[in-house]
């Protein structure tokens, strides 16, 4: 009887051990959270975060769009604007051309970046959890986007570890070869009008294309 006592307490310890998440922390899956407030009252919450996307957001009319209706917002942080603003500074300085800057910065150009990250439903990562992802469709224009569901891995557990989405500019193919791809850092953070997934602060804001359309 003593022996199977031990037994089960040495199993035990081992399933414990073997959920355990390869960097640490097992426990802190992203598990869906709730705001009581707007998707653009989020944002506005997160001072110091976001203030480059609302800049862009207030400045190409979609204020209402994300206080409103039930949408997906891809959110870039601050750190994904300043990365292709310092870059495109640099090429235009090289060039004896003048700084860009998002205030003045041609607004046609930023209204097809910008709404590539707002879709025009509500989906969170379980919507992607396909093989090849699904199709989304912008906000404006109807541009084609594709989100899919990944895992990481926790120590023992192939695919056990927390969800993020890969979010793909599909640049108009239907092969993966062609799509620019970024990934989440946090997902399915539920507003009062839609979904948040916050993208890494190494997205590079516009899908490779900042620098062509705002170098003119």
């Amino acid at each position: 009887m003593l022996k199977q006592l031990y037994f089960w307490v040495f199993a035990t310890a081992i399933f414990i051990f073997a959920c355990g998440k390869d960097d640490g922390d097992y426990t802190s899956v992203n598990a869906q959270q709730v705001y009581p407030g707007s998707t653009y009252e989020y944002l506005k919450s997160n001072t110091g975060r976001f203030d480059s996307l609302l800049l862009l957001v207030d400045r190409l009319k979609l204020t209402d769009t994300l206080k409103t209706g039930q949408y997906t917002l891809f959110a870039p942080t601050n750190a994904s604007f300043r990365f292709v603003l310092e870059n495109l500074n640099a090429v235009r300085k090289a060039k004896n051309l003048p700084p860009v800057y998002l205030r003045q910065a041609d607004s046609a150009q930023l209204d097809t970046m910008l709404t590539r990250y707002v879709l025009a439903k509500a989906y969170n990562t379980e919507d992607m959890n396909y093989a090849d992802g699904i199709e989304f469709t912008t906000v404006r224009y109807q541009y084609v986007m594709n989100g899919r569901r990944r895992t990481t891995n926790a120590e023992g557990f192939v695919g056990g570890g927390p969800s993020y989405a890969e979010y793909s500019d599909t640049k108009g193919s239907k092969y993966n070869r062609d799509w620019v791809i970024t990934s989440t850092q946090s997902v399915n953070l539920v507003t009062t009008t839609g979904i948040v997934h916050v993208l890494r602060d190494d997205h590079a804001f516009g899908f490779e294309e900042f620098i062509p359309r705002l170098n003119k």
